[in-house]
């Protein structure tokens, strides 16, 4: 306890005019490079743990999306179930999807851009192998509403992602026919 005392009766004494320790600490920063003014790639987190646990695929659900949907989306779209942000809206829950002779399942994707861009897909199996090939219909303008596919290989637990200008909204959803 001494020591302590010591210790900080020496710190105290040693210390000096503040703007001195904070222009001692302001020449220790590295000074800011062009990468960190770059913008990063959004990635929106869920609020919710979702993936592949324990032998049981846990969905995403609106309830745990990064951010509330606006008002205007809403009554807009007469649709509540949003998830997503950053100019990026997927509708949940999805339900089955439907079943190809093939033995692949379809299943019909509505999404929200509330800035313009080109939707891309991709969706990854987290249960087992598997392979998906998303399909995102052109003719729906730059913004707003747009419908898409994604042709999973077989049923099981997969997380999609959709990405538009630097943001990338992953979700989990449990696919079946």
């Amino acid at each position: 306890m001494a020591l302590l005392a010591v210790g900080l009766g020496l710190t105290s004494c040693t210390a000096g005019d503040p703007s001195d320790a904070a222009a001692r600490e302001a020449q220790r920063q590295p000074a800011p490079s062009r990468a960190a003014v770059t913008p990063a790639v959004a990635v929106l987190v869920p609020r919710e743990r979702v993936g592949w646990f324990g032998g049981r695929c846990v969905e995403s659900t609106q309830a745990g999306s990064p951010q509330t949907p606006t008002p205007e989306l809403v009554e807009f779209s007469r649709q509540k179930d949003w998830y997503g942000g950053a100019g990026l809206w997927v509708t949940l829950p999805l339900w089955g999807g439907q079943r190809r002779e093939d033995g692949t399942i379809d299943h019909k994707i509505g999404w929200w851009r509330t800035v313009a861009g080109d939707l891309q897909i991709v969706a990854t199996r987290l249960d087992g192998l598997g392979t998906a090939r998303p399909d995102v219909p052109q003719g729906y303008g730059s913004s707003g509403f747009q419908a898409s596919g994604v042709n999973f290989s077989g049923p099981g637990c997969w997380r999609v992602v959709g990405m538009l200008h630097g943001t990338r909204l992953p979700f989990v959803i449990s696919v079946h026919a």
